[in-house]
């Protein structure tokens, strides 16, 4: 088992990304405070600071993706609660990435455009998150014809869905299933200062032909040195 994380302030003056990561190396979550909104700083910590407490107080049971949503239910209901006490908060809003593992099999949760990501070294195979974004869209439409031309769009930081407190619906988070997972397999949870660098593809590559750790050094380096947004990282082989 390997887990190496980062987080990176890149050019912006305040820190709006916040993470976790269990003991047990089975949950991880990064939100990502969304930019121009009210207290987006204040939101994504209180996402992920509810579910760490919720997944500590639950450890003991079977978890599965019922579970985790009634956790990110709470979550959203925490921050609802927070944005009526401070009317500077009404409005706040963070993206969310979650990644469970267990068992061989894992669960996932996302919305806006934190993504998660596995990459199999051996198969090539690469499954990840469609970000809720504007670049996204056109790239579905057939308007942009690859992650390269979704980094370099002038709109690629615009998210179209987000946990917004009082205004968000649960069903706007997408949820899935990975059944099999092996030792080949590398999850990387992010926010999207990541992105600005980095594509699946460039990714997959990288760690098929190099080691884990001068990768996870070169992604470091690129993001503390070039990055525009915030940028956390956490990397995963089981």
């Amino acid at each position: 088992m390997i887990l190496k994380h980062f987080q990176i302030l890149g050019k912006k003056a305040n820190q709006e990304d916040a993470y976790f990561y269990s003991q047990d190396h089975s949950l991880f979550v990064v939100c990502d405070g969304v930019g121009g909104r009210n207290g987006g700083e204040v939101a994504s910590r209180t996402i992920v600071e509810n579910i760490r407490k919720q997944y500590v107080s639950i450890a003991d049971k079977k978890i599965d993706l019922t579970l985790i949503n009634d956790m990110i239910r709470s979550a959203i209901e925490d921050l609802n609660e927070i944005s009526t006490e401070q009317d500077t908060l009404d409005g706040m809003s963070t993206t969310l990435a979650l990644l469970y593992v267990s068992n061989g099999r894992a669960y996932t949760a996302h919305i806006g455009d934190s993504r998660i990501r596995k990459l199999n070294q051996s198969n090539k195979e690469i499954w990840s998150t469609k970000d809720h974004s504007i670049v996204q869209e056109l790239f579905d439409a057939g308007v942009l014809n690859s992650e390269s031309d979704m980094q370099k769009h002038p709109y690629r930081n615009r998210i179209t869905k987000a946990i917004v407190a009082n205004n968000t619906k649960l069903s706007d988070v997408v949820f899935d299933e990975i059944p099999t997972i092996d030792n080949n397999d590398i999850f990387i949870v992010c926010s999207d200062g990541l992105l600005e660098h980095y594509t699946n593809n460039s990714l997959l590559d990288a760690f098929a032909k190099r080691d884990f750790e001068d990768v996870f050094f070169d992604m470091k380096m690129t993001c503390e040195k070039n990055s525009r947004d915030n940028s956390t990282v956490i990397i995963y082989k089981p």
